[in-house]
């Protein structure tokens, strides 16, 4: 996560896997005040019974690290 510039659209989200990009959204505005920090991570998943062609959509979410810094990588 980067914070935006107040007033500018450049925050950033982005997630690794085992080292691998998956997921990166640019362009990002989280914030409309410069007293404003990020303090708070919630992992989730959402879908619906059509996403998951009628199944359970039961989700497990294993070992999370949220770091500045990669961890566990060499």
């Amino acid at each position: 996560m980067k914070a935006n510039t107040v007033g500018q659209t450049d925050g950033e989200m982005a997630y690794w896997v085992d080292g691998a990009l998956i997921h990166e959204e640019t362009s990002m505005m989280w914030r409309t005040s410069p007293t404003l920090a990020l303090n708070r991570v919630r992992v989730q998943h959402s879908s619906t019974s059509g996403d998951a062609e009628s199944h359970s959509n039961q989700v497990w979410f294993d070992d999370v690290v949220v770091c500045t810094l990669p961890v566990g990588c060499n």
